[in-house]
């Protein structure tokens, strides 16, 4: 953390909220309220009934084996607010985003 303090020109504080996961086979949604609600579903694998397709020794900074999944929802509210920040790729974009 001591590596990204310069990145961090002032502290907007905290918030507390509940966050709620769930899994139901190859689904897996997040959700928190009033900030963000996503779900994806894995892309069945051909020959493991019940697994999702993987790519194996990938070079992915948190896992070597990644599932492959598609997005059902994705929804970030009030951007702005939360992150305290206008990325330049949200600009053309009301507060709240949909794929």
């Amino acid at each position: 953390m001591a590596a990204l303090r310069p990145l961090i020109t002032s502290f907007l504080g905290v918030e507390k909220a509940s966050i709620r996961f769930e899994k139901d086979g190859l689904r897996r949604s997040v959700s928190i309220p009033g900030v963000l609600d996503q779900a994806v579903e894995g892309v069945p694998s051909p020959t493991v009934p019940g697994e999702p397709l993987v790519i194996d020794n990938s070079i992915h900074p948190v896992n070597r084996r990644v599932a492959l999944a598609r997005a059902i929802r994705s929804v970030l509210f009030e951007q702005e607010a939360f992150l305290g920040l206008r990325f330049p790729h949200w600009i053309n974009f009301n507060s709240q985003f949909q794929v």
